[in-house]
């Protein structure tokens, strides 16, 4: 989600490059504390809350149609297109976000007999079931004629022998 944000690799590169008093793995640990610290830091007070930067960038973009509205000139479609790119970059940024968060839970409640776990099978034994089926321009809802309507395919593949 970082990654989106312009500033980041050069802050990073600037922190990194920073001198450091320590030689060897004790030098790489005090770089990586020093460059956690000032991580917190910039996530609180550069980066912010997402959600309230996502707020502040649809105000942003009623704000710019509203000017394009009373006044169509370049440069107001200009600030518009910048604004509707804005909020787009930082819509990416909150998905990445709920994706980092899903991969964190998955992480941490996946596979322990969980509300999460079974939330997913169930999700996935929903998605694999076929509710309906057309047959002859008849729409089967019924799981017994559904089945019935199967059985051309299930003799069809009993008529062909495996290779071995």
């Amino acid at each position: 989600m970082w990654l989106h944000h312009p500033d980041f690799l050069q802050t990073v590169r600037l922190n990194w490059n920073l001198p450091c008093h320590l030689q060897g793995m004790a030098g790489l640990f005090a770089k990586l504390k020093r460059l956690k610290n000032h991580l917190k830091w910039w996530n609180r007070d550069v980066f912010g809350n997402i959600f309230d930067r996502i707020r502040e960038a649809e105000n942003e973009v009623a704000l710019a149609e509203a000017g394009c509205e009373r006044d169509p000139s370049g440069s107001n479609w200009d600030r518009l297109a910048k604004c509707n790119d804005d909020l787009a970059r930082i819509t990416a940024m909150e998905s990445d976000f709920w994706k980092q968060k899903a991969a964190c839970n998955w992480l941490e409640d996946g596979e322990r007999n969980t509300k999460l776990f079974h939330n997913l099978v169930r999700k996935k034994h929903v998605a694999n079931k076929i509710f309906r089926i057309w047959d002859d321009g008849t729409c089967l809802t019924s799981p017994a004629l559904i089945q019935q309507s199967g059985a051309f395919f299930s003799s069809l593949y009993s008529l062909v022998s495996p290779r071995l």
